[in-house]
């Protein structure tokens, strides 16, 4: 009887993972057969009022999609070295627009605390050599404005 009761719970475990991962497939086979996916890269430099790069910005690319009536939530999360530069290659389905936000997440371990900011940027098709076929997502010279002390 254990020995059954055991059978018993691999086999619904089994089909429970099989039924689980089909769900799953089907939310994004709709979009894979309609779409293709698109190389962007993300990338710019940070610095703050005095143009001084500012280092351990985060850097949030939102390329989200909607497909019928199911909205997707895409987050690429990368960081500014030391220069206060960020870049990143993505794929991704096609967008229109990124939403870049840019966030002070270490206070003032980096020259100072940061406002956040967001900005709203149309990928530009790049044709050079080194990137042909990808799209450019370019955020030269944003500036941070310090905090408010309180």
């Amino acid at each position: 009887m254990l020995k059954r009761n055991r059978l018993n719970i691999h086999i619904f475990a089994a089909l429970t993972a099989v039924l689980v991962s089909s769900c799953m497939a089907a939310h994004y086979d709709d979009m894979q057969d309609s779409e293709n996916f698109a190389n962007y890269l993300v990338s710019g430099s940070v610095s703050d009022g005095d143009g001084e790069p500012i280092e351990g910005i985060q850097v949030v690319a939102d390329h989200s999609v909607t497909s019928g009536d199911r909205a997707f939530t895409m987050l690429d999360t990368l960081y500014t070295g030391s220069g206060g530069t960020f870049s990143k290659t993505i794929a991704a389905y096609p967008v229109d627009e990124f939403i870049i936000t840019f966030n002070d997440i270490d206070g003032t371990a980096n020259g100072g605390s940061f406002k956040s900011m967001t900005c709203t940027v149309a990928p530009v098709e790049e044709m050079t050599r080194a990137f042909r076929g990808a799209y450019l997502v370019y955020l030269p010279d944003i500036v941070l404005e310090p905090a408010d002390s309180e």
